[in-house]
Order: C-alpha cells, then structure tokens, then sequence
C-alpha cells in the first residue's frame, strides 16, 4: 500500500510505502523548486544504469500497487488509467506487463 501526500499549491509533499508482506513503512519526504499544481504523479517498478551500463533487470514476480489515486487541487483525484503506461524493455526483449483494473489498482508482472 503506498500514499502520497502533497500540497499542490507549495512544493513540499511525502511519500509512504507500507509493505503489507513484511509489515515494513517506509517514508520520503521531497521538496521541489516550484509548486506541484496537479501536475505528474506516478506509480513506478523501474529499472536504472550503473554509469552507462543498464543493470541486469531482476525477475520480481508481480508488484500490485492498490488504491492508487493521486489527490489534487484542480481535480479531486487522478487514477492510473487518466495517465500512459510504459512496459521496460532492454535489449529488444519485453520485460514487463501492466495492467489497470477498474478498481484503481495497477498490477506489473516480469514476463
């Protein structure tokens, strides 16, 4: 379970990941040079590069983010079907899928 929490007419917000396997909350606070304004939010697996070499994507199995709704000033709130979805690929090879049910939660899966 993860919420976001932030002032979209300042630049301050936080974000708290509850881990529902392991019992584990994790919270981030960030801080941006110009006011949110309703304007991204994002619920992410992603892979990164280590200088300019991509590193090995792991097998993760499935990640479910559920109740994924950003809240905001303009429009109440933005669901994950409001916005696009990217799969990662490396080297010419699918490695992702993502679903959106129409429960708000967004399920990724390692093919």
């Amino acid at each position: 379970m993860a919420y976001v929490f932030a002032n979209t007419t300042t630049s301050i917000g936080s974000a708290i990941i509850h881990n529902l396997s392991i019992r584990q909350i994790v919270s981030i606070d960030f801080e941006f040079s110009q006011p949110l304004c309703d304007y991204i939010a994002e619920w992410l697996v992603e892979d990164y590069m280590e200088g300019s070499n991509l590193i090995s994507f792991a097998n993760f199995g499935n990640v479910q983010f559920t109740s994924a709704i950003a809240f905001g000033a303009i429009r109440y709130n933005y669901s994950p079907s409001d916005g696009d979805i990217f799969n990662i690929q490396q080297n010419s090879q699918l490695l992702t899928s993502v679903t959106i049910d129409t429960g708000n939660s967004v399920l990724v899966q390692y093919i």
